[in-house]
């Protein structure tokens, strides 16, 4: 669950711990001010596991979805051509995700966000 305070720009400080080798533990802590959003998180991709893929593909859904447009880990191993754009581009997709959420608050998000 998230929590906001109060700060004077948008930061967020994020982590997620997966126990996929290939994800694991990322963290990554940001001030989204002067143009950071566009250098260092939008163009980071969804992920998701080899297994939920086929489940998803077998209930019809994320038919769209390609290796290309997303990063696909199994295990150890990402699949996806050229691997991840980060290191951490697992972390950066979880931010943007959150961010789009926040957006949705109707106004503008001042603060320090944190996901823990």
């Amino acid at each position: 669950m998230g929590r906001a305070f109060a700060s004077a720009s948008l930061e967020m400080d994020y982590t997620i711990d997966f126990a996929d080798k290939a994800i694991g533990y990322q963290r990554r802590i940001a001030n989204l001010a002067n143009g950071r959003f566009v250098r260092e998180l939008c163009d980071s991709r969804t992920f998701c596991r080899r297994a939920d893929v086929e489940m998803m593909h077998e209930a019809g859904l994320a038919l769209g979805g390609t290796y290309d447009n997303a990063v696909v880990v199994d295990g150890d191993d990402v699949l996806s051509p050229g691997g991840f754009r980060h290191a951490d581009e697992a972390v950066r997709h979880k931010m943007l995700d959150a961010l789009g959420d926040l957006y949705t608050a109707g106004a503008p998000i001042i603060g320090r966000y944190t996901e823990e």
